[in-house]
């Protein structure tokens, strides 16, 4: 394995040093496997079914799907520019996905408990309700006269909703994005992955955030994710 040149590789992608050292664990793991099998890590030694009859092993073991594994293997096939095996480590990573319940509206930053409460007693539990019953402007106006909740919080609360459906952005990045000004999926396409994650670090040293800014490469993908997200909003014009 080219440890130096993976450990270098995720030094610049900022990942923590005991994020990095799990990830070249977890590559030592497919490295040692090879070599029981006379193999390496070689482009022209590893194929599909050789990483597919590790990954079997490796579940059949933990009785899991070991998408954290393949995570790091595909961060390793793209350090060391393996193109076909981290497209291979990927397709097996998406395989992988399991369905994962919606996302509770309690759980969302910095809202006040009480308006939360008020949703919750008219069925409105999840951010999955929040899109359906408030995806336009005359939904979210009759929601707030019904609830007794301010218009601006249901405004909020469904940008905050459309902004989870990225997959990757739960409770606090969440709240990051909203409150340095990146609302919704479809400002959040409009950005370059490198002047948004400057743009989030001079947010994070003004406001004194508690929390590091995301990585340039996971911005990336947000950012991509988000240009091909369906539009299920409709949102007041500026």
């Amino acid at each position: 394995m080219e440890e130096d040149v993976f450990r270098d590789f995720l030094k610049k992608s900022g990942r923590k040093s005991n994020v990095a050292e799990k990830y070249i664990k977890f590559v030592h793991g497919l490295e040692n496997y090879l070599k029981s099998n006379k193999l390496n890590m070689e482009k022209e030694s590893i194929t599909k079914a050789h990483l597919i009859n590790y990954i079997t092993k490796l579940e059949n073991h933990s009785k899991k799907p070991a998408r954290t594994e393949l995570y790091a293997l595909m961060q390793y096939f793209k350090a060391t520019n393996n193109d076909p095996m981290f497209k291979v480590a990927r397709e097996l990573r998406e395989g992988r996905k399991t369905k994962k319940s919606p996302f509770l509206l309690k759980k969302i930053l910095d809202i006040d408990p009480e308006y939360i409460k008020k949703l919750d007693k008219v069925g409105i539990k999840n951010t999955e309700h929040m899109l359906n019953i408030g995806s336009t402007v005359n939904q979210r106006k009759a929601l707030s006269q019904k609830v007794k909740v301010p218009y601006n919080v249901i405004l909020e609360l469904v940008k905050i909703s459309d902004l989870i459906r990225l997959g990757y952005v739960k409770e606090k990045l969440t709240r990051l994005y909203y409150n340095a000004g990146v609302q919704t999926p479809q400002e959040l396409s409009k950005w370059d992955p490198i002047e948004l994650h400057n743009h989030f670090k001079n947010y994070i040293g003004k406001a004194g955030w508690d929390g590091m800014v995301p990585y340039v490469s996971d911005l990336k993908n947000n950012i991509a994710r988000a240009k091909k997200l369906e539009s299920k909003v409709e949102y007041e014009e500026n």
